[in-house]
């Protein structure tokens, strides 16, 4: 029969622990889980010889093994030798015989191998069936049990506990956690729990600088005279070009003057004669009407420019404004759960 309805009445025995198996694999994952049930297998170090686990249940394979409830079961461990180490782990064993089909589980310990203590020791290979598969053995390590000498050192825990439905929200989406998403759901509705909006901040990653919590930045800055970067604007060399052009200058009139004739008189028959030279005054003077000017026209030399080797920085600028910072964005809701 292809399809078989497992949770009904079919008039005869129909369920086998496979279908069980195979149902507790799909609610709890195919591999080995511990339930957060009873004492979820805690373990007690009763003696050198003796580890003590309480009450539990487990899933290996989505096969269901349990300690009842106020139950224990006993570890026996094998004394150890002086000077010596190991580790050995206690194990849930899955078991199915052949012959009959018979399946069954136990708690098992299985001895690892001694070395010097200095040394550090492996824990000792585990049965690794796949019970889906028809394995008529498979290994749950529950505890490694370091032994030092004569003497139990430590029991350490290597089963993980997988949350309920009910508290898995909790494991996924602690108090403090961030969920995003694009549309208006309070994630309270989905998860439970209080949750508050961030809004109107992008999330950093936590530095020595950024303790987790606190906020800052802006989405525009405006730059002060400080944080501009040491600068000059330099005016490259030029030259200034001048048009053909002429001066001309005027000289004053003011030159009118008179020079005074200095004489000496000859006796001589006829007429007088005078002699340019001598002391006496003749009371006469050259005409002083010599006032006059002089016009001075610089040649015109035609166009030319000045030399080009001066440079210079230009006046300030700029209208201090704030710019704008902001990444390239695509807007969310994000939300924070807090209780």
């Amino acid at each position: 029969m292809a399809i078989e309805l497992i949770t009904g009445y079919a008039g005869s025995g129909h369920i086998s622990s496979a279908d069980a198996g195979r149902f507790n694999a799909g609610v709890c994952g195919t591999g080995r889980y511990v339930l957060g049930t009873g004492t979820k297998f805690a373990a007690e170090t009763i003696s050198s010889n003796l580890v003590r686990i309480s009450s539990g249940d487990a899933v290996d394979q989505g096969r269901h093994i349990i300690i009842p409830q106020n139950s224990t079961e006993d570890a026996a461990i094998e004394n150890g030798s002086q000077n010596k180490t190991r580790i050995d782990v206690i194990a849930l064993r899955y078991t199915r015989d052949t012959s009959t089909g018979i399946e069954g589980a136990s708690l098992e310990v299985i001895k690892g191998t001694e070395v010097n203590i200095g040394t550090t020791p492996t824990a000792p290979a585990t049965s690794n069936g796949n019970i889906f598969n028809g394995a008529t053995e498979d290994d749950f390590p529950l505890y490694h049990v370091l032994i030092e000498g004569t003497q139990i050192k430590s029991v350490t825990k290597v089963f993980q506990v997988i949350p309920s439905l009910s508290a898995i929200t909790d494991v996924a989406h602690p108090v403090g956690s961030i969920y995003i998403r694009d549309d208006d759901v309070n994630p309270g509705i989905l998860f439970g729990g209080e949750w508050v909006e961030i809004q109107g901040r992008l999330l950093l990653g936590r530095s020595a600088g950024h303790e987790a919590g606190t906020t800052g930045g802006s989405e525009t800055v405006t730059l002060t005279q400080e944080q501009m970067p040491s600068h000059t604007h330099t005016g490259p060399s030029h030259t200034h070009t001048l048009t053909a052009h002429s001066h001309t200058a005027t000289c004053g009139s003011a030159g009118a003057h008179q020079h005074v004739f200095k004489r000496s008189k000859t006796s001589a028959s006829g007429n007088k004669r005078y002699s340019g030279e001598g002391t006496a005054d003749s009371g006469k003077k050259v005409d002083s009407a010599g006032a006059h000017t002089h016009s001075i026209t610089i040649a015109n030399g035609g166009g030319g420019n000045t030399g080009a080797a001066g440079t210079g920085n230009t006046g300030a600028t700029g209208g201090g404004q704030a710019i704008n910072i902001m990444n390239p964005y695509y807007t969310v809701y994000i939300w924070k759960r807090i209780a």
